[in-house]
């Protein structure tokens, strides 16, 4: 489902975090979920576009954060924040705990893909 549940809308800060992976050429997507208990929860990935040359020898992309916000413990119509998400950056191949959406944003805007 790609699109909020009846009563759901995106967080102005995960709307805001996707606009600004857009204005700088990364790729965004966006997955609506609903648990088991029936609360809905929204997936998303972020990650900059593949080179060419990384394109060409099969690499993975070398930027990707994957962050998820849950509506389960809020308010109806409400989401927040559901653990840390998960990242991958050039410095630490491995996944590992994303960053705050404000360090997000700032290695979205160094590594613009709108600029290689």
């Amino acid at each position: 489902m790609n699109t909020p549940p009846t009563g759901y809308q995106m967080p102005q800060i995960v709307a805001d975090l996707i606009a600004h992976a857009e204005a700088h050429g990364w790729a965004t997507a966006v997955q609506w979920r609903t648990a088991c208990d029936d609360a809905p929860y929204v997936i998303v990935d972020i990650a900059r576009r593949r080179t060419p040359q990384e394109a060409a020898e099969h690499r993975a992309n070398p930027f990707y954060y994957s962050l998820t916000w849950h509506s389960r413990g809020c308010a109806p119509g409400r989401l927040r924040r559901f653990g840390a998400g998960i990242a991958r950056t050039p410095e630490r191949r491995r996944y590992h705990d994303a960053p705050s959406v404000r360090a997000i944003r700032e290695v979205i805007t160094a590594n613009s893909a709108l600029t290689r």
